[in-house]
């Protein structure tokens, strides 16, 4: 990111989605290495175009889902709402996006309790907008990956 200048989080954004468009076998780990440099250069500067927002996460948990790497996912999304809950800022709230990276990463896991995760997943999400009004409503397609979770585990 330091040879990008100073972008702001949609900028870097389009720097993320061009990585994850482009196929090549290191995609995931260059996205998820601009999101951290992304939250260093705000944790020095406090400038706050430079925070990541939750689509800035997001592009990173979608290229490892691709990839198959759940414990990744799991990792960004839990970072991701360590972070909304120590500062509250509605930037990085959960989005359906960010619950379907999980949702798919689960799916294509093969592992037996993927199943169990994706419907906690889905309660969490409901419980979410229960308690906050500006969470998102679960979009209908999360309940489609959280079969497709629940089909794939023993």
């Amino acid at each position: 990111m330091k040879s990008l200048g100073t972008p702001g989080s949609y900028e870097v954004s389009m720097y993320q989605k061009a990585w994850e468009r482009s196929g090549l076998p290191n995609a995931a780990e260059v996205i998820e290495a601009v999101l951290d440099e992304m939250d260093e250069f705000y944790e020095g500067t406090q400038d706050p175009r430079c925070r990541p927002s939750a689509y800035n996460f997001n592009i990173a948990m979608s290229a490892w889902a691709k990839r198959g790497e759940l414990d990744r996912v799991e990792y960004l999304f839990d970072r991701l709402n360590e972070l909304y809950k120590s500062t509250g800022n509605k930037r990085l709230q959960f989005t359906n996006d960010n619950y379907k990276a999980l949702l798919v990463a689960l799916a294509s896991s093969g592992k037996p309790d993927s199943g169990q995760k994706a419907i906690g997943l889905i309660a969490r999400a409901e419980s979410a907008r229960e308690m906050d009004a500006s969470a998102p409503v679960p979009r209908r397609n999360l309940y489609q990956f959280a079969f497709a979770a629940i089909g794939r585990s023993s």
